[in-house]
């Protein structure tokens, strides 16, 4: 199970598919890949004057189309110049449409709707990779076999606590209370 905050694994998985860019903000919100632009791009961010606003306020209409128009606290130095070339490559990715639809999209899903299966799918299962590389890799340490499934139990979050064990009693007693009033 991967360990998330509680208020913020949903968050972290919403994002936005842009239309005309009136309700997605440009910096803070994730519509362009799967991260947002102050994250993937933090000194840009601290020299933007664009902090809080919407997509359609850092650009403008032209005959031609879109045009960003992003704006700076100060000249970049040097060092800057390719992070600014870098976030305008990420941007121009992006598709406005004039009067398009800002929609939220859920990102547990290839569809982008959100449904109980795929959260509880995002959260619980494990994903390809490095947590399928340390469990093909547990069974290889030369150790003896009662600490490797304890590891392998402990990774699955499957380690019985008394938390895990007064459940199961309320669980047990309720369950037999039920059949003793229904026998009855």
């Amino acid at each position: 199970m991967v360990e998330r905050s509680s208020e913020s694994w949903f968050q972290e998985d919403v994002g936005w598919k842009l239309g005309s860019g009136d309700k997605v903000r440009f910096w803070e919100d994730v519509w362009v890949r799967n991260a947002n632009l102050k994250s993937l791009f933090p000194r840009m961010y601290s020299l933007s004057l664009h902090q809080g606003q919407k997509v359609e306020e850092v650009g403008v209409w032209e005959e031609s189309g879109w045009r960003w128009t992003l704006r700076w606290r100060c000249d970049r130095f040097q060092w800057e110049i390719p992070m600014e070339i870098e976030l305008g490559m990420h941007i121009s990715r992006a598709t406005i449409i004039k009067d398009g639809k800002d929609t939220r999209v859920w990102r547990g899903d290839e569809s982008g709707g959100f449904t109980v299966s795929s959260a509880y799918e995002h959260l619980y299962k494990p994903k390809r990779g490095v947590y399928i590389d340390t469990f093909k890799n547990l069974w290889k340490v030369k150790a003896f076999p009662n600490v490797v499934i304890t590891a392998w139990r402990v990774l699955l979050d499957r380690v019985p606590t008394r938390e895990c064990w007064t459940l199961l009693y309320v669980l047990c007693v309720t369950l037999w209370k039920s059949r003793v009033s229904t026998s009855s």
